[in-house]
């Protein structure tokens, strides 16, 4: 989700509850359903690289994508 303001991004919550690793900005209420590093990602809105570099994260590292999904 790469939205710049936005108070509950539904995209988010359809993809938790499928099951799906989610990379986010900090936008509405994701930091209290999403724990930082330890359930998704959340990235500062803006900031294209660190979006960048987590989604990359996620297509490198299966285990990373597993822990996500788990959660």
């Amino acid at each position: 989700c790469t939205s710049v303001s936005e108070a509950s991004p539904t995209s988010v919550w359809e993809a938790l509850a499928m099951g799906k690793p989610v990379v986010t900005t900090n936008v509405g209420s994701v930091s209290q359903y999403i724990s930082n590093g330890d359930s998704g990602f959340i990235v500062p809105v803006g900031n294209v690289d660190e979006l960048v570099e987590k989604i990359t994260c996620l297509i490198r590292e299966s285990i990373l994508r597993k822990k996500f999904s788990d959660s």
